[in-house]
This record gives C-alpha cells, structure tokens and sequence, in this order.
C-alpha cells in the first residue's frame, strides 16, 4: 500500500508534515561550524555546509538566524538524514527543542513566507494567462 501523500520514511517511523516547508537562505552555526539553511518547516529543516565529516551525534544544538527578523534562535534537533553529495554536506534536522518564543517564530516566519510564495504564483499564472488569451 503507497505511504499517504506528504509522509515520509525516517528511519522505519512514517511522519506527516503539519506544515508547508520554504526555501531560504538563512544563516546557522552548528557550534563553529557555518551553515546555510536552504529549507525550513515549522518542524525541521535542512542545512547544507562544506563537507567535514559526518554528524556523530544524533543530535544537534543549532544557532539560526531568522531571515528577514535579524533575531537568532537557538534549536535543538534530530538528525534525520546527514548525506554527502560532492564536497557538500547536507543534513535534515526535526526541531525538538526550542523557547517557546523561538518556534512561534519560526511558524509565523515559514507561513508569511509561504503565504507570499502563494501570492506570487498566482500573479504569474494570471500574468500568463493574459498571454493565451490573445
């Protein structure tokens, strides 16, 4: 039987995204170690950063800057996949810790983000619609 649609396979355990998950390209530290976040959910997210080695843990204590807010938040997270592609290492994190304050943060930022994302697609497909009109 195929998994539902929006789940996803971690380690043996289905999940379901409650949430609509954004590109971006937001700064994160994970310790020393510079990163970019090159999606984010209300829930996880995934950084990529110059291969050094796979992640030992299983988790992770990162420093997030919020895109567009200028404000760090700290998170804590499961590592969900660590993979090497090339001399770039890309790592998806489900956040499990967090202040309160962080993750509402977090939620409003990936909904304006998508609500916008929304926005401006249907403007196009009416701008393009204009196009097969005439």
């Amino acid at each position: 039987m195929p998994a539902p649609r929006g789940a996803r396979e971690n380690f043996g355990m289905r999940e379901l995204r409650s949430g609509p998950r954004v590109g971006t390209d937001a700064m994160c530290w994970e310790g020393d170690r510079a990163a970019v976040v090159v999606d984010l959910s209300p829930d996880g997210l995934r950084f990529e950063r110059p291969w050094a080695g796979p992640i030992m843990d299983d988790r992770v204590q990162l420093e997030l800057e919020l895109p567009e807010i200028d404000e760090i938040a700290w998170v804590g997270g499961e590592v969900c996949f660590d993979r090497r592609r090339g001399l770039v290492q890309t790592t998806g994190l489900r956040m499990v810790s967090a202040a309160a304050r962080d993750l509402r943060r977090i939620r409003e930022y990936v909904m304006e983000r998508a609500r916008r994302m929304r926005a401006e697609l249907a403007f196009e497909l009416e701008l393009a619609g204009c196009y097969a009109r005439g």
